[in-house]
């Protein structure tokens, strides 16, 4: 791997001295046509472009003109010169990367996150004014069944939607460019990321203890989101919860950085935003786990940070032990009773998959739900082009 990304360098080297600007580079690429043309038509754009010098050697994700015609026939947009200037320069930002990020760089395990000329603060909203940032990963790294001439290199932007990478490393002056197959999809706020991505119902929960206002406006953080059937496996308990009791939950979902899969590893603990308490980290072939519970969904981008859908609810407390992920396994905590004290504690039987309503009628999941709860947000407004 180190030799072939010696390789990679040598070439793209090589290869700056000669690289046109990233204007001829896209008049020279027949399939690239219409966003050319959304370049060359506004002058404010095409300034920012010509700014990437080769100092800066940056990257930069260019739609084809498949992806650009579809998305003009889901918006009734005829042509591109309908699209204005204000609503297009955030889009453009968006797809423009501050690093020199090769294809190989999104394949190393864990993917890579990258930072954006995207700072609109309806967009970002980060510690230190950061740029927003998209997440490149390859299913080849995370995933044993997939062959690695298989997979694609995906790019995960807002509300969980990835483009993949049909065309890459292309040299200009100013540092590479990889063709999508999409438009990335600007962030928005985390609760109304996670709602789309199956976790409505905890909103409800974090609307009932009036922390939504807050939770979204929250710079750079993380939040895990337990799935709408995990929230309606657990009602019975969840529905004679005190608003003190939920609002503990809630911060124990929440992290007070941004924590993406390529900042994480096995058996790493993180701390959450409730005092005392931590998160212990667990990775079995490409799937996360999080105090025992799997994330069904990974790396979601929203305005001021990162959100993971959970396929259950967190137990405080968690021995570590986890098994590879089946419909079936499952692992041993050690969960506060039902008043929480800090003496009595029961060992129950945590799913690392979403509870069953069964298990609800057992009282295993009852006495885990008990002890911890929903999910944590961030952010605050947008909207796409």
């Amino acid at each position: 791997m180190h030799c072939k990304r010696l390789v990679a360098v040598g070439a793209f080297l090589a290869s700056t001295a000669s690289a046109q600007t990233l204007l001829e580079t896209l008049q020279q690429q027949p399939d690239l046509s219409l966003f050319t043309t959304l370049v060359s038509a506004l002058g404010n754009v095409t300034d920012l472009i010509n700014r990437l010098t080769p100092e800066d050697l940056r990257t930069v994700l260019v739609p084809n003109n498949e992806a650009i015609t579809s998305f003009m026939a889901k918006n009734n947009i005829t042509s591109p010169a309908e699209i204005p200037s204000e609503r297009l320069q955030p889009f453009l930002n968006y797809h423009v990367l501050t690093k020199n990020i090769s294809k190989e760089d999104f394949e190393q395990p864990g993917g890579a996150i990258v930072e954006t000329q995207l700072k609109a603060k309806e967009f970002a909203l980060l510690k230190d004014e950061g740029g927003q940032v998209v997440f490149g990963h390859s299913k080849a790294a995370e995933d044993t069944e997939v062959a690695k001439a298989d997979a694609a290199v995906e790019v995960k932007s807002g509300l969980g939607e990835s483009v993949k990478i049909v065309k890459s490393n292309i040299q200009y002056d100013g540092g590479q460019l990889h063709v999508v197959d999409g438009l990335l999809t600007l962030p928005i706020n985390c609760s109304r990321t996670i709602s789309h991505l199956g976790a409505e119902k905890l909103v409800q929960y974090i609307r009932r203890v009036d922390l939504l206002d807050a939770l979204d406006g929250t710079p750079g953080a993380t939040c895990f989101a337990p799935s709408d059937s995990a929230i309606q496996a657990a009602l019975p308990v969840l529905e004679g919860m005190t608003d003190a009791e939920i609002i503990d939950a809630i911060h124990f979902h929440i992290l007070l950085d941004p924590y993406y899969t390529s900042d994480l590893r096995d058996g790493q603990t993180v701390e959450t935003a409730l005092k005392g308490r931590n998160v212990t980290v667990n990775i079995r072939d490409g799937k996360y786990f999080f105090n025992g519970v799997m994330a069904s969904s990974t790396n979601d981008i929203v305005r001021n940070g990162v959100a993971y859908v959970l396929d259950g609810i967190m137990p405080y407390e968690f021995n570590g032990t986890v098994e590879a992920p089946t419909s079936t396994s499952t692992s041993t905590s050690t969960i506060p009773n039902a008043t929480g004290a800090a003496g009595g504690r029961t060992n129950a039987t945590v799913s690392t998959s979403a509870p069953s309503a069964t298990d609800v009628q057992n009282g295993s999941t009852i006495i885990g739900v008990r002890s911890s709860v929903l999910f944590a947000g961030l952010v605050a407004v947008v909207m796409l082009l």
